[in-house]
């Protein structure tokens, strides 16, 4: 949709979105995922602006909101649950940034995803304010449980993204195309670690038997 009106800040935030929806593909980030609740925020109130109402609600909102997703696949690209759970982390994240910070170190950087992080915050906050003095080995368990589901879905997550890169010919890149860097990842992501050292350690001996044919070449042409 062509905006009529947009600000400096407006496109910043909808820029820092983007490239944190890259970043994500490699590993999931809490900061990068709230640049993208900004951006979608942007996205909400610009289609509030063009519908001319002051809810994110109605016909005339949700085409506006549609239409303002389409010219942006860091946006369109993800699913509407995802969308919905990271307006509720935007509206929210005083509260959740004050309740991560009393997480483990570890914990905090493993729990990042905007619907895992919705969930495992709920359901601390019902046991909580709803179980009062529930025995602290029930509260470990339902949190450790919390925190494999979200494992769990992190991972599915990443399969489905791996899938849904895949070539037209069922490879997982195009090998004429694909940057090193992303090759490398994906290899490592899909055969393991010991299987890349192993590609590794081949294709190291590869390439030096490729340049020593090429010296050889060189000094019998000499």
């Amino acid at each position: 949709m062509g905006d009529e009106q947009t600000t400096e800040s407006e496109d910043r935030k909808e820029k820092d979105a983007a490239e944190a929806a890259e970043r994500i593909k490699r590993g999931q980030h809490w900061l990068d995922w709230m640049y993208i609740a900004e951006g979608l925020e942007v996205g909400r109130v610009k289609a509030m602006r063009r519908a001319g109402t002051n809810r994110p609600i109605g016909a005339a909102y949700n085409r506006a909101f549609g239409d303002w997703l389409k010219e942006r696949p860091w946006a369109r690209d993800l699913d509407k649950p995802t969308r919905n759970h990271l307006f509720w982390c935007a509206d929210n994240r005083n509260n959740i940034e004050a309740w991560r910070d009393t997480l483990r170190p570890n914990e905090r950087a493993r729990l990042n995803h905007p619907t895992a992080l919705k969930r495992r915050y709920e359901v601390t906050h019902n046991v909580a304010e709803t179980k009062g003095a529930a025995p602290p080995q029930k509260v470990v368990h339902e949190q450790e449980v919390e925190r494999l589901k979200a494992d769990i879905e992190m991972r599915d997550r990443e399969i489905d993204w791996l899938k849904s890169k895949r070539a037209e010919d069922g490879s997982l890149f195009d090998i004429a195309k694909t940057k090193p860097d992303q090759i490398a990842r994906i290899v490592l992501e899909n055969v393991g670690l010991a299987r890349s050292r192993n590609i590794r350690n081949a294709l190291t001996q590869a390439i030096e038997a490729a340049e020593r044919k090429t010296r050889q070449k060189s000094k019998q042409a000499g």
